[in-house]
């Protein structure tokens, strides 16, 4: 703390209240999608039954309601002494770590059910996330014994302040092995979808539809947020924006894995049955079907319909081009 002149407790102190700020609004852009959406929420998620999806839609969307309301607690109460800083963001920090890779869990269920259930991509991915995820952890943890809570010259607007005293703090790393994960499931998000379109040529379902959207434009954005944290705590590590961006990630990862989960049970309201080798591991509401013609060839085997058609056993195993001819014989 001596080794700080005036200027640089100033320069130290705007920038932290800009972090603040910025956490204020991450918390904000939680609270508001909340409100807009609670009624999808209500509609596909409370008035269902109980299930995988509906225990990870609660554990992802509401612990980031946990998590941001305390970092916000440790940037705004003024009667916090260093030690309980430290101990307040530390706590939000773990529930943050621990948000993470319950969205991440989502992440990986839904990419093993793109991939029809296969025990080989879901291995590769909870592999790779564990691998990933250890020295993730040891590095964060690292990190905060890093950290040195000083208190702030005004603690109206700022109760202390976060000084790292290690320049070589490396909680990049973490960052970068979220990217990393997230990158992975990008690519295979995206190679699904090409061979998809490649066997199909035509117009996906409504399920798949969404499936792929969500998978590859939700997963960019995640992988991007990531990418810029590294960036910034890179560059940053030796002023006060070096955290600004965690509190975004949180909510980014709260709102987009979430939402995962809701698109998917409003396109299946208007969607095939997906077979029981194909079927959607997180959902928990029977699809119903209106014509033939929408479901993909990858989706036309051994499918079970509740809709106004009722097919014989003969139909069993048909392509959507064979039910066409058949109809056309017919």
């Amino acid at each position: 703390m001596a080794t700080l002149s005036l200027s640089d407790l100033s320069r130290l102190l705007a920038q932290t209240v800009d972090v603040k700020y910025f956490y204020l609004s991450n918390a904000v852009m939680l609270y508001y999608d909340t409100l807009v959406y609670f009624g999808d929420e209500v509609e596909y998620i409370w008035k269902a039954r109980w299930s995988v999806g509906k225990i990870l839609y609660i554990a992802t969307r509401y612990m980031a309601f946990v998590d941001l309301t305390v970092l916000i607690v440790y940037a705004t109460y003024s009667k916090l002494t260093p030690a309980d800083c430290m101990h307040v963001f530390r706590i939000s920090s773990w529930f943050m770590v621990v948000g993470v890779l319950i969205a991440e869990a989502l992440l990986i269920i839904r990419t093993y059910a793109l991939y029809e259930r296969s025990k080989i991509i879901l291995a590769y991915l909870v592999c790779l996330k564990i691998a990933l995820t250890i020295p993730a952890i040891k590095v964060i943890n690292e990190t905060f014994d890093s950290f040195n809570y000083v208190s702030s010259p005004a603690p109206s607007v700022l109760p202390c302040m976060a000084i790292l005293t290690d320049g070589h703090a490396k909680m990049w790393f973490a960052f970068l092995c979220i990217a990393l994960f997230d990158l992975n499931i990008v690519s295979l998000t995206l190679w699904r979808a090409i061979l998809s379109w490649r066997s199909v040529r035509t117009n996906f379902g409504p399920l798949l539809a969404t499936l792929y959207r969500d998978g590859i434009v939700y997963f960019l954005c995640l992988f991007a947020t990531s990418v810029s944290n590294v960036f910034v705590m890179k560059t940053m590590a030796d002023t006060s924006f070096f955290l600004v961006l965690i509190g975004f990630q949180r909510a980014l990862h709260a709102l987009l894995s979430s939402k995962l989960i809701i698109n998917v049970r409003k396109a299946t309201a208007t969607s095939w049955t997906l077979p029981s080798a194909l079927a959607d591991p997180l959902d928990d509401r029977n699809l119903r079907g209106t014509r033939r013609g929408e479901l993909p060839i990858d989706f036309a085997r051994s499918v079970e319909m509740q809709s106004r058609y009722t097919l014989s056993s003969s139909y069993t195993g048909m392509t959507s081009k064979d039910l066409k001819d058949e109809d056309s014989r017919s």
